[in-house]
């Protein structure tokens, strides 16, 4: 391999490398904010039990 294709080599697995980055970055952002919705969605479950727990102990 000559240095001229080595260097381009290089090139391209960097260009590769910053285009895998974003995409994980991406995820990363996407997992967080499904993350944040599970959260939300888990409090308000709990508020729901609590609730309906509190119902049926007036029903008794």
């Amino acid at each position: 391999m000559t240095i001229k294709e080595a260097k381009k080599r290089r090139e391209n697995l960097r260009a590769e490398g910053s285009k895998l980055y974003a995409e994980g970055s991406k995820l990363y952002a996407e997992g967080s904010k499904l993350r944040a919705e599970g959260s939300k969605l888990y409090a308000e479950g709990e508020n729901l039990h609590a609730e309906g727990s509190k119902l049926y102990a007036e029903g008794e």
